[in-house]
């Protein structure tokens, strides 16, 4: 049985939206596995069965499986500020991530709240909030780093909807 849940925004949206993406189970402690999902995707099945054999499952980005081009892409359309993101870049970079090592998507995360993957979130949180708030400059290291196996989510159980407002900015 899955519970809707509503929260209030405060504070700086972009950083306050990852909070609880990525902090989901400490939020709801008492409950063995959620949903995060964007405002844009519509769900289309019951999604109970689908963590068999993963404990967290998320959607591959379309058009990318490299963190350092996805950081490219967000310096050539200001996706958030330059010094942000080049200071993920270097401390990745750092460690020896490499090049080509699978990128997913944040939109739509399902996830078994165990103490792995409670872990995971919380290191996820903790490099975005001392870095860039985009998701994918750091999920895909962390796993890396944790050794976190993030599962497919099939695209076919969710319908995408193009967000109504205009994207901010950073310079």
């Amino acid at each position: 049985m899955w519970n809707i849940i509503k929260v209030d925004r405060v504070g700086e949206e972009r950083r306050q939206s990852r909070l609880y993406k990525w902090l989901l189970c400490d939020y709801f402690p008492q409950a063995d596995a959620s949903l995060y999902i964007d405002c844009n995707f519509k769900i289309l099945t019951n999604l109970d069965s689908l963590l068999n054999g993963y404990d967290i499952l998320m959607k591959p980005h379309p058009g990318r499986d490299c963190l350092y081009e996805e950081a490219k892409t967000c310096l050539d359309y200001n996706l958030d500020y330059k010094e942000n993101i080049n200071r993920q870049v270097e401390r990745v970079k750092a460690d020896g991530y490499p090049k080509h090592n699978g990128l997913h998507e944040g939109n739509v995360i399902l996830r078994r709240h165990t103490d792995k993957i409670k872990e995971f979130g919380r290191a996820v949180w903790g490099s975005i909030s001392c870095g860039s708030h985009r998701d994918q400059l750091s999920l895909d290291y962390v796993a890396w780093k944790m050794g976190v196996e993030i599962g497919t989510l099939p695209v076919k159980y969710f319908k995408w909807h193009k967000h109504k407002s205009s994207r901010r900015t950073y310079r």
